[in-house]
């Protein structure tokens, strides 16, 4: 019995020898190891302490929940996280911050589909990576005192469905823009004669607003325009003659909207057009590839 005894004794220590350093390892690894979204929490709380710490005292007072005893930055003023505990929203509006951007870490919130500064006193330029906000919605930097140029970059931000800039000092222009797509927005009132002024447009999608009045005869200088859209719109009136200048078209999209009288015949000059859509009174008008207009 007591020789059965001693080789169980013998074999549970030579288990143990061999099991209490793959324990340790174990635990070691377990311990040293954070899961990714505990390890995107952190980067994105010390990315945030950071950025207060280079706004003026004041605004560091106004931001005083920003801290680590306050818990994690989901609980912090102007806030919220997905459903992973990763920053989503950020809504500062009118909060009496002043500062700049350029210690604001934007790759550092992969999940940011909301920034909202608007109405502080934020002030230099827009910093070039704010393009790294791939999943960003919402931008507005309004009624700040924000400088420079509106940087490219913006036009990376492939998921963006509103931006409001306004009422701040930045300067440039938009001659150079070759696509413009603000459909399926809440945008009112007619279309600017000044759209005419973007002559490198190759792309303008202003369908699905609430667009009145008629198509303005500036359309006629968008002449590398290819893709025009204005779908569902309340646009009255007939279409201008000088639409007919617009000779590289090849997608021209009107239906949906309360547009009357006939085509004008300098559309025989859409020598490329490949799809148009128009409907008038209820009928339905598509040419495809090849079409004629004659005179009445």
């Amino acid at each position: 019995m007591a020789s059965i005894l001693q080789k169980l004794l013998r074999l549970f220590s030579s288990l143990l020898f061999h099991l209490i350093p793959l324990l340790v390892f174990s635990v070691h690894v377990l311990s040293s190891a954070s899961p990714p979204a505990v390890q995107t929490e952190v980067a994105e709380a010390d990315s945030l302490l950071r950025w207060k710490a280079s706004l003026d005292n004041q605004s560091q007072y106004f931001l005083s929940s920003w801290n680590t005893t306050a818990g994690r930055p989901c609980n912090w003023f102007g806030i919220h996280c997905n459903e992973a505990g990763s920053v989503s929203n950020i809504s500062l509006t009118d909060s009496g911050l002043e500062g700049t951007l350029q210690s604001f870490s934007f790759p550092s919130f992969p999940n940011l589909v909301t920034l909202n500064l608007s109405n502080n006193s934020f002030h230099g330029n827009i910093p070039s990576h704010i393009g790294n906000l791939s999943k960003l919605k919402i931008l507005d930097f309004s009624v700040n005192e924000i400088s420079g140029s509106i940087p490219q970059e913006i036009g990376m931000l492939n998921s963006l469905t509103y931006i409001d800039l306004s009422d701040n000092f930045l300067t440039g222009n938009l001659t150079n823009l070759w696509a413009l797509y603000l459909d399926s927005n809440q945008l009112s009132g007619s279309i600017p004669q000044e759209i005419g002024m973007l002559r490198s447009l190759t792309e303008l999608a202003l369908s699905h607003n609430n667009l009145t009045g008629p198509i303005p005869t500036s359309v006629g200088n968008l002449t590398t325009l290819s893709y025009l859209y204005l779908t569902d719109n309340q646009l009255s009136n007939s279409l201008p003659r000088e639409i007919g200048k617009l000779t590289k078209l090849t997608r021209l999209f009107l239906e949906m909207n309360d547009l009357s009288g006939t085509l004008p015949l300098e559309m025989n000059n859409f020598t490329l057009l490949e799809v148009f859509i128009y409907i008038q009174i209820d009928s339905l008008a598509s040419y495809h590839k090849t079409y004629a207009l004659v005179e009445p």
